[in-house]
């Protein structure tokens, strides 16, 4: 059995609290605060409740399961009026190259790259869609005896069979940051350990920063050196060491810098 609710947000306020009755019992208020912060307009959130048995919920009696929240958002209609004019000014024009895709990818890079939002492979290179394959996490990091990771480069190495695969480092890297911080998260500190090994080497070779310049410029060489120990890291998989090895694939460490645009090779 489920039962619907429905209720207005309005811009005016950041959090909107939403009471409803979900017992057999009467007078037991659930009470759902929901975050939100830029939408202008009013618009509807929807919570269903899959009534069940669940005996306890904060220390009341109640008949239900968790709610699930769902809210229109202005960032997806914002999506999908950047998609009409992708349509409008790329799709329609190259109606070869997109009719090529629609069967099958054949990219020739596998590109590791950050997750920041700033560092976007296909715009920064000038590359249309089907010329990478992407694989991208916090840091441009490559995990050591990692699944996931392991599943993407067999994947290009044997069936997409590219040619190349870079790694690309850049400018104000928060994971980079995060190395000087020990904070209470607990996956982002086990991750950044893969890329530690950078910090260590820069720090054991140049002195102590005594100036924002001098530690920006700290900063800029972890990130360069975090690139070189992560072709290190890559090379221990054993498709990578078998492709390199019979000349079938080429690694590269490229560095993007937000300052400027530029994107170098660094390795």
């Amino acid at each position: 059995m489920y039962m619907v609710l429905r209720t207005p947000i309005r811009s005016s306020i950041s959090w909107a609290d939403l009471l409803f009755r979900a017992s057999s019992e009467p007078g037991i208020p659930l009470s759902i605060r929901i975050p939100h912060r830029a939408s202008r307009r009013n618009f509807q959130v929807y919570i269903f409740l899959r009534l069940g048995d669940n005996p306890i919920f904060g220390g009341a009696p109640i008949r239900m399961a968790a709610p699930i929240v769902y809210g229109a958002s202005r960032m997806i209609d914002k999506f999908l009026e950047g998609n009409k004019r992708f349509l409008e000014r790329d799709f329609v024009k190259a109606p070869e190259h997109y009719g090529s895709l629609v069967s099958g990818q054949h990219p020739t890079v596998l590109w590791i790259g950050c997750s920041d939002s700033r560092v976007d492979p296909e715009r920064i290179t000038g590359s249309k869609a089907g010329e990478l394959f992407v694989q991208r996490n916090i840091g441009n990091i490559v995990p050591v005896h990692d699944w996931n990771f392991a599943t993407v480069l067999e994947y290009a190495i044997n069936h997409l069979e590219v040619g190349d695969i870079v790694i690309c480092g850049h400018s104000d890297c928060g994971a980079i940051k995060g190395l000087d911080h020990e904070g209470k998260d607990a996956y982002i500190p086990l991750w950044l350990n893969n890329a530690r090994e950078a910090k260590r080497r820069v720090d054991d070779r140049i002195q102590m920063p005594k100036t924002p310049e001098e530690e920006k410029t700290r900063l800029r060489l972890i990130e360069i050196e975090n690139v070189g120990l992560q072709l290190e890291h890559l090379r221990t998989y054993p498709p990578v060491m078998a492709a390199e090895k019979g000349g079938r694939v080429r690694l590269h460490g490229l560095y993007f810098d937000l300052e400027t645009g530029e994107l170098k090779k660094m390795f």
